[in-house]
């Protein structure tokens, strides 16, 4: 790259990153004329500190594996071999630029300082949160020199996490704190209660309402974040489990809660989720006791299925009579303990789970009632209840589906997968521009939760669309999307949501609250890059962070804020592993966005357009007789694409600008500096063309070389006359 063309590009003040759904601004800084002076800190030689561009303004956000494009160059300095140190520096440890070794984050170049080359190299940012500053040093040279040199770093992929050291972070952990200090020690682990008024207290054992769900919400933070203190008491629950399991069948089960007597079989109050728990458990820790107890968890079930369709199922509960009682709830039945027989397959490769998971597959073919083009299940085969929700009705049987469909390939699992879907979509509600869905249909109940409400429904139709790629499925989960923003209510600079329209409380938990609609839209931003959807999971958040109460070390919500009760609960469904689960969610949230530096060239001379999106962007072509410039995006069909189009002003202009994405206007947001314009917009994806048009274009002959031409031809002009005069004058 020559020095001109460098130079034009160091022009540029600044270029605007997009992360999450806020803006952040990356300085570019031109060094001319500078002096070099002793530091005397790091060695006796003469140094120069040179900070060329600072990074990230807030301190939430890390540019975790960023690679940046630098380009580095010294003009005119005493020596021809002066060598410099070039890293990122982090803001809180000035001394790791020259502590650690030469690798991604610290580079010992030579530059030719005498000539106009320049060094290009590339620096990976680490994952340290906090300011970053590109920083040189010329580690040798003479005091007092003067030079010319510059830095210009171009950062081309983009990577911002929220990392565990952010807002929303300290509300995972606080989350955590708090059921660690009322976890209550026994058999060997660790037990809670289900919730702080209940009395006598019941201390549960199944994933959503007890010890498998709290115990995993802990491992899942151990995971983010490596601090063993979480491993450990995800280890007591696992314990505390070990403990208070009955031997039965070659296997092991579970009461309900301890002294209850009841011994469950499904997902969510039972032995298929406790099961999972410790599927999770041995895959993080390799410790092969947990993979016995989970294995013996599907042994037990297996010896109380019951073979009936040409497949085979469950009841819920142990002794209840088959096969009126046999149960297609995923939550509480056979489709949820199919899932469990699924994941233990996929990690043992016993394909006795297989051929049971499959089984289960089999049984519900058998159970479908065909309506409106796709199919409804019963709750119970002696019922004629069809519920729609993913926790225990068609929702939840499709999602069991994919994950049969994913696991053996089956297209038929496939089949009653998406005729789960069709069955939904004709029983679907249309309101607020979006839909909604019965908990039972005939009902008359609209609910808001993730468990039997537009979340969960929304969030199958986005697994199904994801298999599918039938944008009929992304439409409909998009207007569950919208449907819940039409019916959110604002509240404490949050949303809060009314559980139903027969239930007007306004629930914080994951199950059916503020939490789980909050993960249903961070589900539908991710799928769909919408920035509505995450600012309504933030805005789900705020509500939350509104109602905190600080206690025991850690942080508690309610599980209804204006229930006199004052009930905390700590469980998964209802409690706090649940929100914490939904604060960690938008904690790891992360996204990739791209900048590119575009060249356009027009006289001799170089411009540089930057684009900064979440598509691919191809090369950016002027037009200078149109007043345009053009470029293509592409991304996933279906998706939100944006795009933030930085364009020197003294390139185009507009008053006002035209934005056309394959041939349509569209709308922008345009700000702008003494020297650039900035706008953005949004688009669906696909393969499309980008037209920006302004209204004055640099001209075809730059106003000096005009003006040099009309001073030339005006002398040209009086010499000719004058010699013209002089001739008439010599020869009358």
């Amino acid at each position: 790259m020559g020095m001109k063309r460098i130079g034009y590009l160091l022009l540029l003040s600044f270029v605007i990153a997009l992360t999450i759904s806020r803006v952040y601004s990356f300085d570019v800084t031109y060094f001319q004329n500078f002096n070099y002076t002793p530091c005397g800190c790091h060695s006796t030689s003469p140094q120069q500190h040179l900070s060329a561009i600072v990074m990230v303004n807030d301190p939430g956000l890390v540019i975790a594996g960023s690679k940046f494009n630098i380009t580095v160059a010294i003009e005119g300095f005493t020596g021809s071999t002066d060598p410099v140190v070039v890293g990122l520096l982090h803001s809180q440890n000035d001394n790791a630029l020259f502590d650690g070794p030469t690798g991604d984050v610290r580079k010992e170049v030579t530059l030719d300082v005498n000539g106009d080359g320049a060094t290009q190299f590339e620096l990976t940012a680490p994952n340290t949160p906090g300011k970053y500053t590109i920083k040189v040093t010329v580690l040798d040279g003479a005091d007092g020199s003067t030079a010319k040199g510059f830095v210009y770093a171009e950062n081309t992929q983009i990577v911002q996490v929220r990392t565990l050291s952010n807002y929303y972070a300290q509300y995972a952990i606080g989350a955590a704190e708090y059921l660690i200090s009322v976890a209550i020690p026994e058999g060997g682990g660790y037990k809670w209660a289900e919730d702080n008024i209940t009395t006598p207290a019941k201390y549960k054992t199944g994933f959503l309402k007890g010890a498998a769900g709290t115990g995993n919400y802990l491992l899942d933070l151990y995971k983010a974040t490596g601090n063993t203190t979480y491993l450990d008491y995800a280890r007591g629950a696992a314990q505390w489990l070990i403990s208070v399991a009955f031997a039965e069948g070659g296997g092991y089960k579970w009461e309900e809660w301890v002294g209850a007597k009841i011994n469950q079989t499904g997902y969510y109050p039972g032995a298929a989720g406790i099961g999972t728990f410790f599927l999770s458990m041995y895959e993080t820790t390799g410790n092969t006791t947990y993979l016995d107890y989970a294995k013996g968890a599907a042994q037990w079930l297996i010896s109380e299925a019951y073979s009936v369709g040409g497949g085979y199922a469950w009841v819920e509960k142990e002794g209840e009579v088959a096969p009126g009682k046999l149960s297609t709830r995923w939550s509480y039945g056979s489709p949820g303990i199919g899932t469990f027989l699924v994941k233990a397959y996929l990690l043992t490769a016993n394909t006795t789970y297989a051929d049971y998971a499959k089984d289960v597959a089999q049984w519900l073919t058998s159970v479908a009632i065909p309506e409106g083009g796709g199919y409804k299940w019963p709750q119970r085969v002696e019922e004629t209840n069809y519920l729609t929700g993913t926790w225990h009705g068609a929702a939840g049987i499709g999602n069991f589906f994919i994950e049969a469909y994913q696991a053996f390939g089956n297209a038929t699992y496939l089949d009653y997968a998406e005729g789960a879907a069709q069955w939904l979509i004709s029983v679907a509600f249309a309101e607020g521009g979006g839909y909604k869905w019965e908990n039972l249909v005939g009902g008359g109940e609209f609910i808001r939760g993730w468990s039997r409400g537009a979340p969960g429904t929304g969030a199958f139709f986005l697994r199904i669309y994801e298999e599918t790629n039938n944008p009929t499925y992304l439409d409909y989960a998009k207007r569950a999307a919208q449907w819940l923003t039409y019916v959110a209510i604002p509240e404490s600079g949050g949303y809060k949501w009314a559980d139903s329209n027969f239930s007007p409380g306004n629930y914080t938990a994951l199950g059916h609250g503020a939490a789980g609609i909050g993960k249903f839209f961070i589900l539908a931003y991710t799928s769909t890059n919408n920035a509505t959807y995450l600012d309504y999971a933030e805005d789900a958040a705020q509500w939350l962070t509104s109602l905190v109460i600080s206690i025991d070390g850690g942080y508690a919500w309610l599980r209804e804020p204006k229930e006199s009760a004052k009930q905390i609960h700590t469980t998964y469904y209802y409690g706090v592993a649940g929100v914490g689960d939904f604060y960690l969610s938008l904690a790891t949230l992360s996204v990739t966005i791209q900048t590119i530096s575009h060249i356009v060239t027009w006289e001799g001379v170089d411009y540089t357009v930057v684009t900064t999106s979440n598509s691919t962007v191809g090369p950016v072509q002027f037009n200078q007789p149109q007043m345009e410039i053009s470029f293509t995006v592409t991304g996933a069909i279906g998706t939100t694409g944006f795009v933030n189009v930085t364009i020197p002003k003294d390139l185009m202009k507009g008053e006002p600008w035209l934005v056309l994405v394959d041939g349509i206007e569209t709308s922008y947001q345009k700000s702008e500096n003494t020297t650039h314009t900035f706008l953005y917009f949004t688009y669906s994806h696909n393969t499309g063309v980008v037209q920006i048009r302004g209204t004055w274009v640099i001209p075809e002959f730059p106003t000096l070389t005009i003006l040099l031409i009309l001073l030339i031809t005006s002398l040209a002009g009086a010499i000719l006359g004058k010699l013209f005069w002089l001739k008439r004058r010599k020869h009358p």
